[in-house]
């Protein structure tokens, strides 16, 4: 005998005719919630089988985990705005010297708006 809750085509066809009955609706949320109560469960189940300095190596690399998982987020929201930042900073004060790198070569990539002022 064939087990009725199985997907094939065979039952499908046998659904469309009324020969055997629907499948029940499952809701995806309570199939979530389940798993995430057997998953808690069995994660208790671990950490009471562990003694204090196993616990204790446990929360320092969580601890380490969480600094690194931070840094990695950091870093890719750095270079986001990096990438974003075309024109780089703001208003720069330039010297003489500087005149040739800060505004004739980066005048070709794009604009340059130039102020000019005498110190008295």
């Amino acid at each position: 005998m064939q087990d009725i809750n199985e997907d094939t085509e065979w039952n499908d066809a046998l659904r469309k005719m009324g020969i055997i009955p629907e499948k029940p609706k499952v809701d995806p949320n309570e199939l979530l919630d389940l798993a995430v109560e057997a998953r808690d469960a069995y994660e208790a189940e671990k950490l009471s089988k562990l003694d204090l300095d196993e616990l204790d190596e446990l929360e320092d690399l969580e601890d380490d985990d969480v600094l690194e998982s931070y840094r990695r987020q950091r870093l890719s929201e750095l270079a986001a705005k990096e990438k974003t930042e075309k024109y780089g900073e703001g208003v720069v004060a330039i010297s003489k010297p500087d005149y040739k790198r800060q505004v004739t070569d980066a005048s070709e990539t794009c604009w340059v708006v130039v102020h000019l002022y005498r110190d008295r």
